[in-house]
């Protein structure tokens, strides 16, 4: 099936979106797509980065009242518990919920405005602190931001 409102921005404007940085895509597809920023491993006093392109002018829809949530979610494992210090454009992120299941794996979640977030490039930056050389690396897996409309 051919999904021709997909391509049309006119289409898409004012609907729900999930923007993604995901890992590196299946074998068959690889020679049509570029290489993955994802997964990145996170190490102690470094600062590592991630860009997030978004297509809606999130600004101008939240002054106009037009957006109801922006939410960040990072998929992470490893000892990242009240180690990662997370900014978006120069922006510290403070109100972030860290969930943790059995396996270890961690969902951080966060709250965002607009701005500090924006229209086209967005840079995450992410760094660990007081974490002392561990046997088992703390590693961004995805980066989520669910964009919806009232």
């Amino acid at each position: 099936a051919m999904l021709y409102d997909i391509g049309n921005m006119k289409s898409l404007r004012l609907r729900d979106k999930l923007y993604a940085v995901d890992g590196p895509v299946f074998a068959p597809y690889a020679h049509a797509s570029t290489q993955s920023p994802l997964p990145l491993k996170l190490s102690a006093q470094t600062v590592h980065q991630v860009s997030l392109r978004l297509a809606d002018n999130v600004q101008e829809h939240a002054r106009t009242g037009l957006l109801q949530s922006l939410e960040l979610r990072l998929s992470l494992s490893g000892p990242v518990q009240d180690s990662i210090t997370i900014h978006l454009n120069d922006h510290r992120l403070t109100a972030g919920v860290l969930e943790v299941n059995e396996n270890g794996q961690s969902l951080w979640k966060c709250s965002l405005t607009a701005p500090p977030l924006q229209q086209g490039k967005n840079r995450l930056e992410f760094s660990l602190h007081g974490v002392e050389k561990s046997d088992v690396p703390a590693i961004l897996h995805r980066v989520h931001l669910a964009v919806d409309y009232k």
